[in-house]
């Protein structure tokens, strides 16, 4: 989620993610909403679009704990300097 929407320009939400991006069986749309919440709650991700049903709510990189989420995703920001 982190890697997409890195590249992406416009917010996601866990149903498009979960139907757009998902393809296996397994990977049911409240175990991807439980990892959003999850983002959020570790500042990685903010929720938008204030109350309402976290499935449907967009989100976005945003917080101050985005910028590590991002640096360690292997090859996305470059040679690592670990």
């Amino acid at each position: 989620m982190v890697e997409l929407l890195w590249h992406g320009s416009e917010p996601l939400t866990a149903e498009r993610f979960h139907s757009e991006f998902v393809d296996d069986d397994q990977i049911t749309l409240a175990m991807v909403t439980y990892h959003v919440q999850q983002l959020d709650r570790d500042e990685i991700v903010k929720l938008k679009n204030g109350g309402g049903a976290v499935e449907r709510r967009s989100f976005v990189l945003d917080g101050p704990n985005c910028s590590e989420a991002v640096r360690q995703i292997p090859g996305l920001t470059g040679p690592s300097n670990d």
